[in-house]
């Protein structure tokens, strides 16, 4: 089972579902310390 899948589950009994993930899935890059981090990322 997903995430899209419990999503659903909870939207069809209208109770909240909330996602938590690591801010390094939305970067292109894996920055490796902060210097290496882009700009609009700080």
């Amino acid at each position: 089972i997903g995430t899209y899948t419990l999503a659903m589950c909870a939207k069809e009994i209208k109770k909240p579902f909330y996602v938590l993930t690591e801010s390094f899935k939305f970067s292109r890059i894996y920055p490796l310390n902060q210097i290496d981090l882009p700009d609009e990322f700080k």
